[in-house]
């Protein structure tokens, strides 16, 4: 009976590998939505700014692997916020706005955090269900990489740099 199940869910992860992958060219390199967006200060922010890269990552406070990347996200901000760069979480839908605002200001988080509480912004950008999701959005709006799952700090460091100004 377990080895059903792992065998179950094995063949379901491969699917979703398979058609991640199948659809890659389909949204690689398409313009990322525009959106306005009110973070949880209620400064207004829109999405893409002119001329400025994004780092946008789809995120729940009971996610581990969410609040794991937490750091990486603010050493991110403090490596090239200052070049341009804006990095901005979107809390999903489900989560408590309660416990967003709690954990922004528990890990005194610098980037912009908004709430989905409709899931506009994750319906925008695909559908977006799983959490982390991370979008890279280049200087002239276009997504050009989407990452489900952890991430490593250098790689994206590496990926955005070309997109930022000389400093």
């Amino acid at each position: 009976m377990r080895n059903r199940y792992y065998l179950t869910l094995s063949k379901g992860l491969l699917l979703s590998l398979i058609i991640g992958l199948a659809l890659w060219p389909i949204w690689r390199g398409t313009p990322a939505p525009s959106l306005d967006l009110t973070d949880i200060h209620g400064k207004n922010v829109s999405l893409p700014a002119p001329g400025r890269p994004a780092l946008v990552t789809f995120w729940a406070s009971d996610c581990a692997t969410c609040v794991k990347e937490i750091p990486a996200l603010i050493e991110l901000h403090q490596r090239h916020h200052h070049r341009g760069l804006d990095i901005i979480a979107v809390a999903m839908a489900y989560d408590p706005p309660n416990r967003v605002v709690n954990l922004a200001r528990q890990h005194s988080l610098p980037y912009t955090v908004v709430l989905d509480s409709r899931a506009t912004i994750a319906q925008a950008f695909g559908d977006v269900r799983l959490t982390p999701t991370t979008l890279l959005i280049d200087a002239q709006g276009h997504i050009q990489a989407r990452i489900l799952g952890d991430w490593q700090l250098d790689a994206i460091s590496a990926r955005i740099q070309p997109w930022l100004p000389t400093p």
